[in-house]
C-alpha cells in the first residue's frame, strides 16, 4: 500500500545531481514515510538489477561504521581480523577506486550528521540517500518529507480498509493530523475491530490520555495519536490471543521488553 507521493519524484531528480540526498522530516517529525520513501526507491534499483544496494542503519556512529563493515565481504575487500573501522575504511576506498554507475548506499535514521564522517563515498562510486529527522543541508540535496494530502490520506484508507466513505476517511486522516504512520494504524486498528470511520473516531475520541504515548513539547502531532497508536497495538494482540493464546502471550511479552530498550539498541546478552 505505498502511497507514491510528489517527494518520491524529487529524490529520483536530486539523485540524477551527482550529490548526495537527505530525505529530512519537515518540522523534525517522525512518522512521515522517509524511510519508506528510501526504500520504494532502493527496491526499484533491485529490481533494476544494480549490483550493489546496501541499506545501513545508521542511528549510531557505531551502527553506520559497522553497516558500511558488513559489505566488505560481498565486495571482496574483507581482511580476517580487521576491525570494523578499518574494513569500513576499505569499503569506502573500494568504491572510490573504482567509480561506476548502478550502486545505491542507503543511511537509515541518522541522528547525528558527524556520524557519516569518512563513510560516504564519492558521488560518482555511488548513489547516497540519507534518511533523518534532522533538516540539514550538510549531508547532500534535502528532499523534505511532510505529512499527507487529504487525497492521499482518504486514498489510502480506503484502499487499505475497503470501506469506501471519502468523508469519513478524510475525518480519521484529521483526527490524526493526516500523519502516515498513524493513519496507517489507524487503518491497522479498523480492519482488526470492524470499526466504521464514525465508530473508530469515537473510541478515538474516548482514549484515556494516561494510557498512551503523549508528544513530545514542540512536536506538530495531535495528542491523539499517542491513542491511534496504542488502540491498533492493542487490537492486534487481542486478535492474536484468540487466534492463539500462545502466539498472543509470547507477542505481548515481546512488546513488553522491547519497550524498555533503549532506542540505540543493547547487547544481545
Amino acid at each position: 500500500m505505498f502511497v507514491d507521493r510528489d517527494e518520491m519524484a524529487a529524490l529520483r531528480s536530486a539523485l540524477s545531481g551527482a550529490v548526495p540526498v537527505t530525505v529530512c522530516a519537515v518540522q523534525g517529525m517522525r512518522g512521515v514515510g522517509k524511510s519508506q520513501l528510501a526504500s520504494a526507491y532502493a527496491q526499484e534499483c533491485e529490481l533494476a538489477g544494480w549490483p550493489v544496494v546496501a541499506w545501513v542503519d545508521a542511528a549510531t556512529r557505531e551502527q553506520a561504521v559497522g553497516g558500511v563493515a558488513d559489505l566488505a565481504a560481498a565486495l571482496g575487500v574483507a581482511v580476517e581480523g580487521a576491525s570494523p573501522g578499518e574494513d569500513a575504511q576499505r569499503v569506502v576506498e573500494h568504491l572510490n577506486g573504482t567509480p561506476a554507475g548502478r550502486r545505491l548506499l542507503v543511511f537509515d535514521n541518522v541522528e547525528d550528521p558527524d556520524d557519516l564522517a569518512g563513510l560516504i563515498p564519492h558521488p560518482d562510486a555511488a548513489q547516497v540517500v540519507v534518511t533523518t529527522s534532522r533538516a540539514t543541508t550538510t549531508l547532500g540535496t534535502p528532499v523534505r518529507v511532510g505529512v499527507y494530502s487529504v487525497e492521499q490520506a482518504v486514498a489510502y484508507l480506503t484502499a487499505r480498509t475497503t470501506v469506501d466513505d471519502p468523508a469519513g476517511a478524510a475525518g480519521v486522516a484529521e483526527d490524526l493530523g493526516f500523519l502516515p504512520v498513524a493513519v496507517t494504524q489507524a487503518a491497522t486498528a479498523i480492519l482488526a475491530l470492524g470499526h466504521s470511520y464514525a465508530t473508530y473516531r469515537a473510541a478515538l475520541a474516548s482514549a484515556v490520555l494516561d494510557q498512551v504515548t503523549f508528544r513530545e513539547k514542540g512536536d506538530p502531532y495531535p495528542n491523539i495519536v499517542g491513542a491511534a497508536l496504542r488502540m491498533a497495538l492493542t487490537a492486534e494482540l487481542d486478535r492474536l490471543a484468540t487466534a492463539d493464546p500462545a502466539k498472543g502471550r509470547a507477542a505481548t511479552a515481546v512488546l513488553d521488553a522491547v519497550s524498555l530498550l533503549a532506542d540505540s539498541g543493547v547487547p544481545r546478552q
